[in-house]
């Protein structure tokens, strides 16, 4: 059996190897850390939030935020503005009794839209996106 010291991302660490089951260990012999959070910051986003969804939507590096708001039948943009912060809510139509929502590529020019899943009226309602996280008027089916 041998020890040998080296140093791994600014803190030491002994490596073990043994001649007999030929195995490798990596023992921390310092500089443990714990894992933090940040306080949290929330956001009123009207009525009762029931799906959310994070993707880049207006395509500027920090993640946006779409709450789908089933008693107020909405879905709720809020667009990131770096290090965990956003920007106020912006509301828009998404049909009788909102339950889901996805962002993709929906019809080919490169904006994310919403795909929002009614659950009274069974049917799902489409936004699609302008490239700058607004969206157009929904479309039904």
């Amino acid at each position: 059996m041998f020890r040998a010291w080296r140093q791994i991302r600014g803190s030491h660490a002994a490596l073990r190897r043994t001649d007999r089951a030929r195995t490798l260990a990596l023992e921390a012999l310092e500089d443990r850390a714990m894992l933090s959070f940040l306080t949290p910051v929330s956001r009123v986003v009207s009525g009762l939030p029931r799906s959310v969804a994070v993707a880049d939507l207006n395509r500027d590096g920090p993640l946006d935020l779409v709450v789908v708001n089933s008693d107020a039948n909405t879905v709720c943009v809020l667009l990131g503005s770096g290090g965990g912060a956003f920007n106020a809510p912006v509301f828009y139509p998404a049909g009788n009794d909102p339950g889901f929502v996805a962002v993709g590529g929906l019809n080919g020019d490169g904006c994310p839209g919403l795909a929002v899943a009614s659950n009274l009226s069974k049917s799902v309602s489409v936004l699609l996106g302008n490239g700058d996280g607004t969206f157009g008027s929904g479309i039904s089916s």
